[in-house]
């Protein structure tokens, strides 16, 4: 049934059209791209595709978090919580802008892989540290764009950053053994180019608790520089993934003969009656029901 406008409703029309408010023209479709023929592609920028999951990397950095929290713990003398929060894979170029300035920038290298690495914290977690390595409560209102780390800054997260090299190298002993050195400090990113902004890095992020201060620490790997291990670390984990100490086992074990074990044993069993319990003498002669040749209980 055909619906008849009335005078208003024809003059809002007509008020809509001059006004703009109502659209008179049919939008244009677009063509879609045509597909054949050739396509231009900049072999100097290619993004590079991480294929498939690496388990072996990821119980890597799970040991090194185990390792990192207790030396923390020790160096603070106080309890540390260190664990992995995030695990991603992204352009350098992306990770260095969301870092802040000023920010503590360890670059290191993992020899024999060749390239560098880069362990990485802001300041804020820098300002945690420092406050709780001095007795502190890790409580700092300091605003840190903009300023400077101090030498006595620059000094303990020097140690700091010592105590993870050793410990990322003694997480990656049982896949390959690796020499890890610091090579120099920075406090830009942008000063920090390990590789080329549009190469792709693996991102691991530790959430570090010290009380009620929290902080993050992450460690940036050039996926080109895991490139020669990536069979290794794509294999599933195993149970004798670490290797056994033998020489713990063989310590543990000499300690324990010479601990000293209490020792009951039952020679044998009897009925007697109350009156022969009551004439018991020297010399007499109990028969028990165990023979001399059976074992003891």
């Amino acid at each position: 049934m055909e619906k008849i406008l009335s005078q208003d409703e024809v003059d809002a029309l007509l008020r809509g059209v001059s006004d703009g408010e109502v659209e008179t023209e049919t939008p244009q479709v677009e063509a879609p791209p045509e597909t054949d023929g050739p396509v231009a592609y900049d072999l100097g920028n290619q993004e590079w595709v991480v294929r498939g999951r690496m388990p072996t990397l990821d119980v890597i950095h799970q040991q090194f978090s185990r390792l990192f929290r207790i030396s923390l713990s020790e160096i603070l003398r106080k309890s540390a919580e260190v664990t992995v929060t995030n695990q991603c894979v992204q352009k350098f170029g992306e990770f260095t802008k969301r870092m802040p300035v000023p920010a503590y920038l360890q670059i290191i290298s993992m020899e024999p892989l060749r390239g560098l690495a880069m362990i990485a914290t802001d300041a804020a977690t820098v300002y945690m540290l420092v406050d709780h390595f001095f007795g502190g409560a890790g409580q700092t209102h300091v605003k840190p764009e903009g300023q400077d780390f101090t030498l006595i800054e620059q000094r303990v997260m020097k140690k700091v950053m010592q105590i993870g090299v050793k410990n990322l190298e003694k997480a990656w002993e049982p896949v390959q053994q690796l020499v890890i050195h610091p090579v120099r400090a920075e406090m830009n990113p942008q000063l920090a180019s390990i590789v080329l902004p549009s190469d792709i890095v693996i991102v691991v992020t530790l959430g570090v608790e010290l009380g009620n201060s929290v902080g993050d620490i992450h460690l940036c790997l050039p996926y080109a520089m895991l490139e020669p291990l990536r069979e290794k670390l794509q294999v599933s984990f195993q149970a004798d993934f670490y290797e056994v100490d033998h020489g713990w086992i063989k310590r543990f074990s000499s300690r324990l003969r010479e601990a000293t074990v209490e020792l009951t044993v039952t020679l044998g069993e009897t009925c007697i009656s109350v009156e022969e319990l009551l004439g018991f003498a020297v010399g007499d002669v109990i028969m028990l029901d165990q023979s001399t040749t059976q074992p003891l209980l």
